[in-house]
């Protein structure tokens, strides 16, 4: 019974450190992932940025040209 108990102690140990860095290795994976998101989001808003001010810029010339095809 002694050696059952301490066998099956063991093995329960064994799963439990297992299933903990399972654990850890889906955190950090799933930390990676956000991170990479989060980088990416940032990326495209500066990429909406510079859209916005290139459309405003395109605008603003379209206007003078039409100004200056009305003088």
């Amino acid at each position: 019974e002694t050696k059952l108990r301490s066998l099956l102690n063991d093995q329960y140990s064994t799963m439990t450190d297992e299933l903990i860095k399972i654990r850890n290795e889906m955190e950090m994976a799933n930390q990676s992932k956000s991170q990479e998101l989060t980088d990416k989001i940032s990326y495209l808003k500066k990429s909406l940025l510079k859209l916005e001010k290139s459309k405003q810029k395109m605008i603003l010339e379209y206007k003078e040209k039409l100004l200056r095809l009305e003088k």
